[in-house]
């Protein structure tokens, strides 16, 4: 038998913490998740608990996680299985989402049939962790949406979303990687993710922001925004109402068609800091027409230290 792991120290590591106790104690459950195994078929009538008796959908995996209790979800081969229910809420507390494949291979795949998101994150979802996935969305929606409900108290809380894959051409043209349509997010990290654009310049589907923090009812605190690399997008990362938060070692490639496309704060964007962030563009140092970084808040607010258009430091551009 044969599997692919993205991150094999993930499996590994999951192991080692089931069966030594972990840094701080068990772990919770760790649930499979696989609809195209031949040998393993997954079924919902299953326990989930092995690789040999896996799940057939995410809905059903969260279903049976217990808010709080630290289950694992690790998908396997994924392709919109009968049954599954998109957008798929993650609505439970200290959940972590894995899937399982090679590095840089866009599989398994969240790709959602209707036009609607692949993943949303509420309040209830809160100090949760996606990782090792490649996430699609439907035409008017973004791969994952962070609380995306009008009602009260949907603010979610420490999510982690790293090594994942947004916008790949096979899965969908999603207006953003990630988004916040109506509710902020405290103490969000992303990290080591890809955000693919058009085609020419990126590879990729997203047809405008990467990542699209631009919620006018809530702030961003203590954002953590690093190492991510955003290809072809109208704007890399559009940043509205933040607090605090960090910026920091993310690489661009962008159109070169408007300023600010590789980071643009917004005007209520405070305490930023925004440092070791690269921008390129063709093989030029002067081929530039535009400045890829844009602060449109009042002086001194936010705090820009040594980010390169190309190979050169600059300075950003107000309004």
């Amino acid at each position: 038998m044969t599997v692919r792991w993205r991150g094999r120290h993930v499996f590994d590591n999951l192991v080692a913490n089931k069966l030594e106790g972990g840094l701080f104690g068990m772990i919770g459950n760790v649930y499979h998740v696989n609809t195209a195994g031949a040998q393993f078929p997954g079924r919902d009538t299953n326990s989930g608990l092995s690789y040999e008796f896996p799940l057939l959908t995410l809905t059903r995996a969260l279903a049976l996680c217990v808010s709080g209790r630290d289950d694992y979800i690790l998908i396997h081969d994924y392709w919109r299985p009968s049954g599954e229910t998109f957008p798929i809420a993650i609505n439970k507390k200290k959940v972590h989402i894995f899937g399982v494949a090679q590095p840089n291979f866009p599989y398994p795949a969240i790709h959602p049939e209707d036009d609607l998101a692949g993943f949303t994150i509420h309040e209830d979802g809160s100090y949760s962790e996606v990782g090792y996935l490649t996430i699609g969305g439907g035409d008017s929606y973004a791969g994952i949406s962070l609380g995306p409900d009008s009602s009260p108290n949907t603010k979610p809380e420490g999510i982690w979303i790293h090594h994942d894959q947004f916008g790949h051409a096979w899965f969908g043209t999603p207006t953003s990687g990630i988004d916040s349509p109506v509710y902020g997010a405290t103490g969000l990290r992303i990290e080591d993710c890809r955000f693919l654009g058009d085609l020419v310049n990126g590879g990729g589907g997203i047809k405008e922001n990467g990542i699209d923090l631009t919620t006018q009812s809530a702030d961003h605190e203590n954002l953590q925004l690093l190492d991510n690399v955003f290809k072809g997008l109208a704007i890399g990362v559009n940043l509205y109402y933040a607090k605090g938060g960090e910026i920091r070692g993310n690489r661009f490639g962008i159109p070169d068609a408007q300023a600010g496309e590789a980071i643009t704060l917004q005007s209520v964007a405070v305490g930023v800091m925004v440092d070791d962030n690269v921008a390129m563009n063709g093989q030029l140092t002067n081929g530039y027409t535009f400045n890829p970084y844009r602060d449109l808040g009042a002086q001194p607010v936010n705090h820009w230290g040594r980010n390169y258009r190309g190979n050169v430091v600059i300075e950003p551009i107000g309004a």
